[in-house]
C-alpha cells in the first residue's frame, strides 16, 4: 500500500510507488520518505525497488526475507554516485515495530534484471547497460516505420568491444502501439538506405531481460546473470566549466539531439556574442521570454559550435530522415503550432519519433528591422556542408504542411549576411 494514495497494489505486478513525506537531512543522512508494504514473502530475484535519481535508473534488489505480523523491515539505502554513475546497495533487516533503528548497508545489492517498466525515457530516449564499467547493451525507445509496422517500440541492441551498437542484431521487446503478439523478434537495420527488416516474434510485450555471464542478451533468467547498471545516455557538453546535458533520440540509424543547442560559447570556450541585429558579426539571438537560442550563419562558419562527436546535419542526413519518415513531419513536431493566417488548416503534430521540433520561427529582417517572425507557425534549422560549412538553404517546416522543405534562403533577402535559426545536431 502506498502512503500517498492509501491504495493496495498487486504484489505480483510491477507498480509505481510514490514515497510519502518530506526529505530532510539528519546526521548527514537524507531521510523522511516512507512507503508501506503489506507483509509478504520476498524473493530477491523477483522483487526490487527501482529509483530514478536525476534521470539515472538504479535497481535495488530486495533482500530475501519472510515478513510476518508485527514486524517491520527497515531498509537503509546507501547511495554513492561516482563519475561512472554507479549506485549500489540495499539491505534489509527485520525489526520489531516498537523499536526500529536504521541499519547500515553493506553495499552488497546487485542488479541482474532490466525492467522496462522502470525506464522513464523522460530525459533521454536511449539508455545504456554497463557491466564492470563497460557498455554492453543499448536500450532505445524509437519509432519503427515500414510497410508492415508503424509504432513506437522498445528495442535493445548489443554493444561491441568498440563500444558501437550492433544495429544489425537488435531485439524488439515491445511494440507500444501494436497489439499483435509479434514481440521478441529480431530487427536488423540497413545502413545504406536507413531501413529495417523485422523477423516477427511470437510474444506479447516483454517486460524485462537479462544478460548471461558472457554478456549475451536473454529473455529468460540465466543460471549466472551478469551484474549490471542502467544509465541514461545523454550528451554531456562542458564549456568553460558549465555542463549542458542533452537527451538523445534514435530515428532509424541516426542519433539526434532531442533538444536544440543552447551554447553561449564555442566548444573551445570562446564566448559567443549575444546579438540584437543581424549583419553585425557572429553570434546568437535569444528572446527574453524563452530559453531558445538562434545562431546566425557567421557563428556556424566560425566552427566549433556542435558538441564533441556531433555535427550540424548536412543535406544527406536530412534526406535520410525524410526518407525514413516518408516526409511526414507530423511524427517530428510537438507543441502548439498555429496557422499563418485565418482559415489555414494546421497539420497534426504527433511527435511519434520523439525528436520534438517546436515552432520557434526565425530571426530575419522585417520592415528593415531584425525581428523574430513566424513564431509558433514554423521551424527553421541549419543545414551543414562538409566542405564549405553551410549550404545556401535552411530546413523549413511549417504548421500548414507535413513536408520538410529545404528551399528557404540562409541569408537575409537582398543582403550578404545570414539569418539566425536554431541548431539541432546529429551524431557523427
Amino acid at each position: 500500500m502506498t502512503c500517498s494514495s492509501h491504495e493496495f497494489t498487486n504484489h505480483k505486478e510491477e507498480t509505481d510507488i510514490i514515497p510519502y513525506g518530506t526529505w530532510s537531512i539528519k546526521n548527514g543522512k537524507l531521510i523522511g520518505k516512507e512507503i508501506i508494504i503489506i507483509p509478504q514473502d520476498i524473493k530477491s530475484d523477483i522483487q526490487s525497488f527501482v529509483m530514478d535519481w536525476n534521470g539515472q535508473l538504479y535497481t535495488c534488489p530486495m533482500p530475501e526475507l519472510t515478513m510476518t505480523e508485527n514486524t517491520q523491515c527497515d531498509l537503509d539505502i546507501a547511495a554513492m554516485q561516482t563519475t561512472s554513475h554507479i549506485l549500489t546497495g540495499i539491505t534489509g533487516n527485520i525489526e520489531d515495530w516498537t523499536s526500529v533503528e536504521g541499519k547500515e548497508t553493506d553495499n552488497s545489492g546487485k542488479t541482474t534484471a532490466i525492467h522496462i517498466a522502470a525506464l522513464s525515457f523522460t530525459q533521454s530516449n536511449v539508455y545504456k547497460v554497463y557491466s564492470s564499467g563497460k557498455p554492453i547493451v543499448e536500450i532505445c525507445k524509437e519509432y519503427l516505420r515500414s510497410d508492415n509496422i508503424s509504432s513506437q517500440a522498445i528495442t535493445i541492441y548489443p554493444i561491441g568491444a568498440d563500444e558501437q551498437s550492433d544495429l544489425t542484431n537488435g531485439t524488439v521487446l515491445q511494440l507500444l502501439d501494436d497489439e499483435r503478439e509479434i514481440n521478441g523478434g529480431k530487427i536488423s537495420w540497413n545502413t545504406e538506405d536507413n531501413s529495417f527488416t523485422y523477423t516477427t516474434g511470437t510474444s506479447g510485450k516483454i517486460d524485462k531481460f537479462y544478460l548471461n555471464e558472457s554478456g549475451i542478451i536473454t529473455l529468460i533468467k540465466p543460471e549466472k546473470p551478469l551484474d549490471i547498471n542502467v544509465i541514461r545516455h545523454t550528451i554531456r557538453d562542458i564549456r568553460n566549466g558549465t555542463l549542458k546535458e542533452y537527451p538523445i533520440v534514435k530515428i532509424g540509424i541516426q542519433y539526434w539531439m532531442q533538444k536544440d543547442l543552447c551554447a553561449t560559447t564555442y566548444r573551445n570556450g570562446t564566448p559567443l556574442t549575444k546579438q540584437v541585429e543581424l549583419g553585425k558579426g557572429a553570434g546568437y539571438f535569444k528572446p527574453e521570454k524563452d530559453e531558445i537560442y538562434f545562431y546566425n550563419g557567421e557563428a556556424i562558419l566560425a566552427g566549433n559550435l556542435a558538441p564533441e562527436g556531433w555535427k550540424i546535419p548536412n543535406n544527406g542526413n536530412w534526406d535520410s530522415l525524410r526518407q525514413y519518415i516518408k516526409n511526414d513531419i507530423s511524427v517530428l513536431k510537438t507543441g502548439d503550432w498555429i496557422p499563418f493566417k485565418a482559415g489555414d488548416i494546421v497539420s497534426p503534430a504527433t511527435n511519434e519519433t520523439g525528436l520534438s521540433f517546436y515552432p520557434y520561427g526565425v530571426y530575419t529582417e522585417s520592415g528593415n528591422k531584425t525581428a523574430l517572425i513566424n513564431e509558433s507557425a514554423a521551424a527553421f534549422y541549419w543545414i551543414g556542408d562538409d566542405v564549405n560549412g553551410l549550404t545556401e538553404t535552411v530546413i523549413f517546416m511549417k504548421s500548414t504542411s507535413n513536408d520538410i522543405n529545404d528551399t528557404g534562403s540562409n541569408k537575409v533577402k537582398d543582403k550578404d549576411y545570414y539569418i539566425a535559426v536554431p541548431i539541432r545536431c546529429i551524431k557523427e
